[in-house]
């Protein structure tokens, strides 16, 4: 018997957390699509969400997000992976949305971040962002949940 969400489940958190790892893995428990917007603006474009951001500047490249925030169908039981900043364009999530934001230690964040930085952000600004972020996480969160609990997916699954 397969399991399907009865509403779509957004993973919202800074880079690094592990979104689209557990939106993966939460998918194939649940049996439902999975969704990545950071993934779905790559192919609409041809070009990774850094190099969007670096060429284009913020203000483009949260246009182009909002539209692929618009549309996507909110409607159809799926995982989505929001990328780290999709908050910002301001977009409102429908009703048919389970919003979980996943925490990871921001000490931890930062060394993992020091390999992989995203062009926007620096040594200097990642603790306003991460701040700011968070704030904007826990906003629209119906469930926050630490990514270093012991089986996270598959409580995750259960919430829904």
């Amino acid at each position: 018997m397969e399991l399907v969400l009865k509403k779509s489940l957004i993973l919202l958190g800074f880079k690094g957390v592990g979104k689209t790892t557990l939106g993966k893995k939460i998918a194939k428990v649940r049996g439902c699509p999975f969704v990545d917007t950071d993934e779905l603006l790559e192919k609409k474009h041809q070009k990774t969400p850094r190099e969007l951001y670096s060429e284009l500047g913020e203000e483009f490249f949260r246009a182009f997000e909002l539209e692929v925030l618009r549309n996507l169908d909110f409607s159809n039981s799926q995982v989505i992976a929001l990328g780290g900043g999709s908050l910002e364009t301001g977009f409102v999530f429908s009703g048919h949305t389970v919003c979980v934001h996943l925490k990871r230690d921001k000490e931890v964040l930062r060394m993992q971040l020091k390999k992989d930085r995203p062009a926007f952000l620096d040594e200097h600004n990642f603790d306003t962002l991460y701040c700011k972020r968070e704030k904007l996480y826990a906003s629209v969160a119906d469930y926050t949940l630490d990514v270093t609990q012991s089986r996270i997916v598959e409580k995750l699954s259960k919430l829904f």
